[in-house]
């Protein structure tokens, strides 16, 4: 590793070590060669008790955790050899963002602008897409009120660990220009393989859009009663410019040209052909 690179790490380390400057840090993506322990790790400072502590949260693909130290007992020079790519550090009058190709080959970028900072520390999960968006009450998971029905408990929680997959796998597909920036005129498209009632494919569509990301998906299922009933939902959720459904076969379709398929599970052999479908695209 190079003086200069020592020198910028140094700098970033010292940054998120300093408790009344540090904004937040995100580690994401992967160097070649190289699989860290978790898919993104964030960090931020939190105001516990009238005492700033960092807090930090790592999301491993699959479950998310978060953790609070002092700032003084986090290691936080290991996050910066652990392999990330991608790695962004603000503080109050800016920011500093390293992108690592491969080991010891380090870009360095620098922003010159004030930023402000969120110290609360909320003990109630965060979830990313909340059960009182509209989305849930059509889709029969939440009452007239928005509230998540005890029955249909499961099947939101496994909505929101699927999103809780994708979020970081999309932000570092991204971030690492694996994945073009989406805008207006050419947002992110995404298939949903085997779509079924649509749980999978209305969530992807209305997280991304809450993080103002320009979209189009589609979700493909071989019913005709299925492509009729979501298409309805979201006739009724007012999305249809951005989201519709066909009634065909995965391995019949004629898309090309998408930047995300997803797939849960199906019936028969539709889960193997999704796989073969995203392979062959």
């Amino acid at each position: 590793m190079s003086s200069e690179d020592i020198e910028v790490i140094a700098e970033a380390c010292q940054i998120i070590r300093s408790p009344e400057r540090f904004v937040r840090a995100v580690f994401s993506g992967a160097t070649k060669g190289i699989q860290p322990l978790y898919k993104r790790i964030d960090l931020k400072p939190i105001l516990i008790k009238s005492q700033l502590q960092l807090q930090v949260v790592t999301h491993d693909g699959r479950v998310t955790t978060t953790k609070n130290y002092s700032f003084g007992e986090f290691d936080v020079e290991e996050l910066f050899t652990a392999g990330y790519a991608n790695i962004l550090v603000e503080h109050l009058d800016g920011a500093l963002t390293l992108k690592i190709a491969k080991p010891n080959q380090i870009k360095v970028s620098r922003e010159n602008s004030k930023k402000s900072r969120d110290l609360t520390h909320d003990r109630t999960k965060q979830r990313l897409l909340s059960g009182s968006d509209p989305l849930f009450t059509e889709l029969g998971i939440s009452d007239s009120q928005g509230n998540v029905k005890p029955s249909r408990m499961d099947k939101y929680k496994q909505v929101e660990e699927f999103l809780r997959i994708l979020n970081p796998a999309l932000s570092g597909a991204i971030s690492a220009g694996q994945i073009p920036s989406p805008t207006p005129l050419k947002p992110l498209r995404i298939v949903d393989l085997g779509c079924g009632h649509a749980y999978l494919t209305f969530a992807a569509h209305q997280f991304l859009r809450s993080q103002g990301l320009p979209i189009s998906v589609v979700g493909v299922d071989v019913r005709e009663d299925s492509r009729v009933r979501n298409t309805e939902i979201a006739h009724r959720l007012e999305i249809s410019d951005s989201i519709s459904f066909r009634a065909e076969a995965i391995a019949e379709t004629d898309l090309n040209s998408v930047d995300v398929a997803i797939a849960l599970h199906a019936c028969d052999t539709a889960t193997d052909d999704a796989i073969a479908w995203g392979i062959n695209s």
